[in-house]
């Protein structure tokens, strides 16, 4: 069996030296590493979102995650300030740690799960069929506008046994 690991968004705080010596141009230089979705001072706003690995889009389309049927993921979701709840479109993850700690015993078959906020999980699945798998936070506003989406583009064989389909395809356009 084939493992992957795709790692997405994670919000790291480091205690850095320029923090402990009280220096504001090293304290400058590390958060120009946190420009991206942080703001200091009177400008500053709140952020409305999470984005998946640091950037919207940055695992969509073609920054897809490509796999193949019967390719196992671990997914490593952490939360930085408030609760979530990962869904997987098109498949139930095989194994759940919702509270990140693989000592715990693991939940199995959910199509949702519940991070708590300063938290992370994890989760495996194995991929049944080929198809795009969507990798969104259940608050759809900002899985589809905002960029808290991941998808996998699973290549491989269709599995009549698993599910065949009884109508044949057809555009609703």
């Amino acid at each position: 069996m084939k493992t992957s690991f795709a790692v997405f968004t994670a919000l790291l705080f480091v205690t850095s030296p320029a923090m402990a010596e009280g220096d504001p141009d090293k304290g400058k230089k590390v958060f120009s590493k946190c420009k991206a979705c942080h703001m200091v001072g009177e400008k500053a706003k709140t952020p409305t979102h999470s984005v998946f690995n640091g950037a919207v889009g940055s695992m969509t389309g073609t920054n897809a995650y490509k796999s193949e049927v019967c390719r196992t993921i671990l997914i490593v979701h952490a939360q930085a300030n408030r609760d979530t709840r990962p869904h997987l479109i098109g498949g139930h993850a095989d194994i759940v740690w919702e509270g990140g700690s693989f000592t715990d015993v693991p939940q199995t078959g959910l199509e949702t799960w519940f991070i708590r906020g300063g938290s992370a999980g994890a989760a495996m699945y194995t991929f049944k069929q080929p198809g795009i798998y969507a990798y969104v936070n259940y608050n759809l506003i900002e899985a589809s506008l905002k960029g808290a989406a991941t998808h996998f583009v699973v290549e491989g064989e269709w599995d009549n046994d698993l599910m065949a389909q009884i109508v044949p395809a057809r555009s609703f356009g």
